[in-house]
């Protein structure tokens, strides 16, 4: 693997001076005139070599590619007399974050990058396409602030966004072409996953029958065919809207959470339904009709878990962690903001064991194996991707259903962590990794998940 190097200012015009064994690498010679490309910018310059260990550019150079002395870089080839430095990774943050300069959530990002290349922060209303610049923030080590300057367009983009700005993307994919953001999708709504998944023949024997609610006769459709049904908001989250539907007797019973906790509605006609979504919904948002899994219960509570996959420095998904979640005694979500305990996974496996059909190694390789082939099926689709939270709920027989997937996961508390010390770092080391494939930098010595 190369080393990055760190970039110098030499005196001169128009000048790149680079170490022999670099220079060797990269088949360069003295005099040689090349194109130098930094992200959306490039610079003609004459190659000279030296004994140093570093990159020399004069100031010239610096200015117009907006390089920084002091910071590490990578070199790769892009054919005759081109040469690319790099990576230059972009973070995508809503305007709200780059107005307060919220940003410090982005450090461990800046420090793991600081010896393989160089990444800033940035907004929607950043973007400059005519002078194909961004305005972003880069983490000074020295000053160990926040600072605001002009940069290129960069290689790749990790977009943090939730959901997507379209415009923002539009914008970019002008200058840095297709398939250089991720994720192309944070919001994948629920209609789409059911709908993606139900065409894969293996996993769509693991999501419950789901439909579009766009009439009276969908729900009595529904009704029909399953004694428990969910009505969830097609782009809700955080268990917002969602409402649990049981048959009793000639009746109708909706659970769903008000602000002060669970409430209880009855109704004895189908038509009824309209009252409760007015009341839970507000009347406004498009909902789904969603089989109910009669789910196993951990400690007489529903329980779920959340699988995060993350793609590798190969472009490859793997799932190095798998949480689990327990409802509120008086509730039936699994979602944290509904009032959901994280426990460990290890905990939850013993407590269920004996209602599974198989190992607990088995199982975990199942949920494992089902959650990787629903991430390749949702990158397919909406990718590129980098990383799901997918979450998945288990049945009285032990079967692991899909419900949802997260496209712009948040950090896992820290009680998560005890069982998944690792994950504190890679949730981190997996998007850098995949940034430095997507930028085609893979060949730089890092210590990110390839």
């Amino acid at each position: 693997m190369q080393e990055s190097l760190l970039i110098n200012k030499i005196p001169g015009d128009k000048l790149w001076s680079i170490p022999y064994e670099a220079a060797s690498q990269h088949g360069l010679t003295e005099g040689q005139m090349v194109e130098i490309k930094h992200g959306s910018l490039s610079a003609q310059a004459k190659v000279i070599t030296s004994c140093d260990k570093s990159i020399g550019l004069t100031n010239d150079i610096l200015n117009h590619l907006r390089l920084l002395t002091n910071s590490k870089i990578g070199i790769k080839s892009e054919g005759s007399n081109k040469f690319r430095l790099g990576p230059l990774i972009g973070i995508l943050t809503f305007s709200h974050v780059i107005a307060k300069k919220d940003l410090n959530r982005y450090i461990p990002y800046a420090v793991k990058m600081k010896n393989i290349g160089f990444l800033y922060v940035f907004g929607p209303k950043s973007i400059d396409s005519t002078l194909r610049t961004i305005k972003g923030f880069y983490y000074n080590f020295r000053q160990n602030a926040w600072q605001e300057t002009e940069f290129p367009f960069p290689d790749v983009v990790m977009d943090r966004i939730y959901p997507n700005n379209r415009k923002s993307h539009s914008e970019l994919e002008k200058i840095i072409g297709q398939n250089r953001i991720f994720n192309k999708k944070t919001l994948i709504n629920k209609i789409n996953f059911s709908r993606t998944l139900h065409k894969d023949n293996f996993l769509q024997n693991h999501v419950p029958e789901t439909r579009l609610f766009g009439s009276i006769s969908d729900f009595e459709y529904m009704l029909r065919k399953h004694p428990g049904l969910f009505m969830k908001p097609v782009n809700g989250m955080k268990g917002k809207g969602i409402i649990q539907l049981k048959k009793q007797d000639n009746n109708l019973v909706c659970r769903y959470m008000g602000e002060q906790g669970p409430k209880t509605h009855i109704i004895k006609q189908s038509c009824d339904i309209f009252d409760v979504l007015k009341c839970v919904g507000k009347g406004k948002k498009t909902y789904i009709i969603q089989a109910e899994i009669l789910r196993m219960e951990y400690n007489k509570q529903a329980f779920g878990l959340r699988a995060m996959a993350v793609k590798n420095g190969s472009g490859q998904w793997s799932v190095p962690a798998i949480f689990a979640k327990t409802s509120d005694p008086t509730g039936f979500l699994t979602n944290t903001s509904a009032g959901a305990k994280i426990i460990f996974l290890r905990d939850l496996l013993n407590g269920i064991q004996d209602k599974l059909p198989y190992s607990n190694k088995h199982f975990l390789s199942l949920l494992t194996e089902i959650s990787i082939k629903a991430a390749y099926a949702l990158d397919e689709k909406f990718g590129p991707l980098g990383k799901l939270g997918i979450d998945i709920v288990v049945d009285n027989f032990g079967k692991p259903w899909l419900i949802e997937a997260n496209g712009n996961p948040g950090l896992m508390p820290r009680a998560a962590l005890g069982e998944y010390p690792d994950w504190r770092s890679q949730m981190y080391d997996f998007p850098l990794a995949y940034c430095l494939y997507l930028s085609g930098f893979s060949h730089l010595k890092n210590t990110l998940p390839f």
